[in-house]
């Protein structure tokens, strides 16, 4: 007689299927991402890095790798104390440190990293983001109000500004000295 097993392998094609899709949505976003991404072990061996990040330090993974994850920090012990963070915390969000580039250019960065398992092991999923222009920015912004706060409470005459229809939007200085009137009557108009 006939000996024989038949098994329905269309769950198992299926199933690949959608693994090979969600592996492939990955990687596209993995390597399309403006955004740095990098995948390594705690002790910063570098496991995959996208090439938004390999373009804003300037080294490729291999490079990484042999120079060791912690010489592109300004500070070493910015490295430990997010290891430390993290290994608390399990993911730290927008963690702020000063790294350089392999042109020795520096730049602040931004990063998340979460502690995620792969394979069974612990591993390091890490967002990067370059930040320099927006502090630069905002240190800017805060040294431009400084000169102005300091500007206003040294002016010895009337600083004004208001819109057309005669509504005031600022009014500030030695208006009782000049007017004669308190600054709270000229704005009241009494």
């Amino acid at each position: 007689g006939f000996r024989g097993s038949a098994t329905n392998i269309n769950d198992l094609v299926i199933a690949e299927e959608k693994l090979r899709e969600s592996e492939e949505k990955y990687r596209i976003l993995f390597n399309n991402s403006p955004i740095g991404i990098a995948v390594t072990t705690i002790e910063g061996k570098v496991i995959a890095m996208n090439q938004a990040l390999q373009e804003l330090i300037g080294y490729t993974i291999e490079e990484v790798n042999e120079i060791g994850i912690s010489a592109i920090y300004l500070d070493p012990n910015e490295r430990r104390e997010l290891i430390r963070f993290l290994q608390a915390n399990i993911k730290v969000r927008d963690f702020e440190v000063r790294l350089k580039r392999k042109d020795g250019s520096e730049f602040i960065a931004l990063l998340n990293v979460d502690m995620i398992d792969l394979n069974g092991k612990p591993k390091l999923h890490t967002t990067m983001r370059d930040i320099t222009v927006r502090r630069f920015i905002e240190h800017k912004l805060r040294d431009s109000e400084d000169r102005y706060k300091s500007f206003v409470k040294n002016f010895q005459g009337i600083a004004y500004q208001g819109y057309q229809d005669f509504s005031i939007t600022f009014f500030h200085g030695a208006v009782e000295s000049i007017t004669g009137y308190k600054e709270e009557d000229f704005l009241s108009g009494k």
